[in-house]
């Protein structure tokens, strides 16, 4: 049980990680956003990201994953990652 519990805060420790990745590359990848995007992304960091949930069950198997806001994020914060996720998805 301890193993499992482990495997299961590395896995969600990781996808977090990938998701600041993928909010910064995105922020590279499209010139209209990059100069401002880049310093937000830069001064969040990995702590400003939210954490997110995943839910297995009833989608046929396939992951669906809930946006967490941090408390102290502003909505246009959050709006600003929800938007770079999005983005993500089109590269």
């Amino acid at each position: 049980m301890l193993l499992t519990t482990y495997t299961v805060h590395v896995s969600a420790y990781l996808r977090w990680l990938k998701l600041y990745s993928c909010h910064l590359q995105t922020t590279y990848e499209y010139k209209e956003i990059k100069d401002h995007m880049v310093a937000i992304m830069e001064l969040l960091g990995q702590d400003g990201i939210s954490s997110d949930k995943s839910d297995h069950e009833g989608h046929h198997g396939e992951a669906m994953y809930y946006i967490l806001d941090k408390d102290w994020h502003s909505k246009q914060v959050t709006s600003l990652l929800w938007m770079l996720g999005s983005l993500h998805l089109h590269i």
